[in-house]
């Protein structure tokens, strides 16, 4: 299974410009804001804003650093996904989610027939978990796919 990211609807190959276009889009709708006032609150010009969403300019790695200080967005999110809804700074220290997940993960793992140290179990872990849950099933696919290709020598698509 490929993945898609559901903010252009493309494969993964295509995570660009418009992509990151869209998902900045997206973090401003979600907070409610014209670009005007989403500009006025990260320092930026509305101009400004409107060439990044019309993936004209890329915005400078400082108006993402102001993004996640303003609304709480992942800067690692607009640039690259997943999903349609912004990826807000993630508690990664949640023991029952991670517990959770990594029974699921070490079950991924063992029914692709590999062996794997806990501490590459737990990267696994933290790249589910830094998904919405909402999204948690998908990145789940994803990393079941990537232990199949492992555990196969087929094909291997990063996630």
């Amino acid at each position: 299974m490929s993945y898609v990211d559901p903010a252009t609807e493309k494969g993964e190959g295509s995570r660009d410009m418009e992509g990151l276009a869209k998902r900045l889009r997206l973090a401003r709708e979600y907070a409610g804001l014209t670009q005007q006032q989403f500009a006025d609150r990260i320092g930026y010009s509305r101009r400004q804003v409107l060439s990044w969403e019309n993936a004209t300019n890329l915005p400078p790695v400082w108006a993402l650093a102001a993004v996640r200080q303003a609304f709480d967005v992942d800067p690692e999110w607009v640039l690259s996904g997943p999903g349609v809804i912004p990826l807000r700074q993630v508690d990664l220290s949640s023991p029952d989610r991670r517990h959770r997940l990594y029974g699921e993960v070490r079950r991924l793992a063992k029914r692709a027939g590999l062996s794997l140290p806990e501490e590459v179990l737990r990267n696994f872990v933290d790249l589910i978990a830094r998904e919405p849950e909402d999204s948690e099933n998908a990145a789940k696919e994803r990393v079941r796919d990537a232990f199949h290709a492992l555990s196969t020598g087929g094909p291997f698509e990063a996630i």
